[in-house]
Parts: structure tokens; sequence; C-alpha cells
């Protein structure tokens, strides 16, 4: 199993879920809150972000605005990336 193996943590992007849902911010807003969130979370293990449909550029821009986390993989799953270079 999973658990068994790995610590999971699943995060709302802001605006999205439950998440003051409807109230969205800009991607670079997005990064820098969910930054500081992984940073604290930040045990010195390889983290995997997973990302669906916007959440894809979205792990690609955390990534790249967060090059000291320990990113291992950047999984994407119906995931726009040309997106990546307009909202960036």
């Amino acid at each position: 199993m999973l658990l068994e193996r790995y610590r999971m943590v699943s995060l709302d992007r802001p605006g999205f879920g439950y998440s003051d849902f409807g109230q969205s911010t800009g991607i670079q807003q997005q990064s820098d809150l969910l930054g500081s969130v992984l940073h604290k979370l930040n045990n010195g293990k390889p983290v995997y972000l997973i990302g669906h449909s916007l959440g894809g550029p979205m792990i690609m821009k955390l990534a790249a605005d967060n090059p000291d986390l320990p990113v291992g993989r950047l999984p994407l799953s119906c995931g726009p990336v040309d997106r990546l270079m307009i909202l960036a």
C-alpha cells in the first residue's frame, strides 16, 4: 500500500476544492503559497508532485520556483503543459 511506503499529502490549489472555491489566484501566487507549505513539510526525502489538468503546469511552475526542494518526479495527468509559458 502507498501509505506504508510514503507520506501522502493532498493540497487544494487556492480557489479550488475546499480552499475558497471560486476565488482563485494567479499561478505565481499559487506557486508561492504552495511552495511555503512544501518547505514546512520538507523532511529531506524526495517530493513527488502530481498534477491533473491545470495542476500539471502548476506543479511544473512550483518545481521551477523552488529548486531547493528535493523534487523526485512530476507525474502529469491531462496537463496542458503548453499553458506554462502563457501563465508564467
